[in-house]
């Protein structure tokens, strides 16, 4: 299993634990781009996912936790995902209990 990512949507201060984000690219590099999160259910409601990652313009800020620091709660930014707001697509897995989320570039 991965290490948790923490997810920041600039303009909200709320940061949430994430089972994986990624990047993806359809078609072997030549179809659309999409941003990939696994949210589970016990961290957010799928209308509080629809109301934070389903906007124009969102910028997208990915953390991961700190390993070089003494401070357990430490995080640094990994990577900041822009113009991911097209062709949002939210589905559910009760066996994982999880959102599994795709947002368009």
């Amino acid at each position: 299993m991965h290490e948790p990512k923490y997810i920041k949507v600039v303009g909200n201060d709320e940061i949430i634990t994430v089972i994986d984000s990624y990047a993806y690219i359809y078609e072997s590099g030549k179809g659309k781009t999409v941003l990939r999160m696994k949210i589970s259910e016990s961290v957010k409601s799928f209308q509080d996912i629809v109301a934070l990652f389903n906007k124009e313009g969102n910028v997208i800020e990915e953390y991961v936790k700190d390993v070089n620091s003494e401070d357990e709660n430490a995080l640094i930014l990994n990577n900041t995902y822009t113009n991911y707001c097209k062709d949002f697509k939210c589905d559910y897995s009760a066996a994982e209990g999880a959102y599994s989320i795709e947002i368009t570039r």
